[in-house]
């Protein structure tokens, strides 16, 4: 697979998920330091990363997620029926992400 696989707009909007994956990444490792008594409470993340997430398990789980919705819009785009969504799933994926991101640095230590 080439980077000619991909059209511009689809590689941007895996640029763009890809770095909010990142952000929620260190996000996670900052609060999972900061909060010894904390885990990660979202079953699905959990099923993937584990209670106590690592970068050893968030890395690739997370690089699968970009490449998966890199593909996904790629197909997407080549269907006239689903032309017109195809930056759909990298957004909200992405959204998604900079969400966490910002939950886990404003969220307050259990007390």
């Amino acid at each position: 697979m080439t980077l000619h696989f991909f059209s511009s707009i689809v590689l941007w909007l895996a640029l763009l998920h890809g770095a909010s994956a990142t952000a929620d990444g260190f996000s996670t490792t900052y609060w999972e330091r900061a909060c010894r008594t904390c885990y990660e409470i979202d079953p699905i993340d959990r099923a993937f990363i584990g209670r106590r997430p690592s970068w050893e398990r968030m890395g690739p789980w997370g690089a699968a997620e970009v490449a998966g919705a890199a593909l996904l819009a790629q197909e997407m785009r080549r269907h006239p029926r689903t032309r017109k969504w195809f930056w759909v799933p990298q957004i909200v994926l992405s959204t998604v992400h900079v969400e966490a991101t910002i939950h886990n640095y404003v969220r307050r230590y259990p007390r």
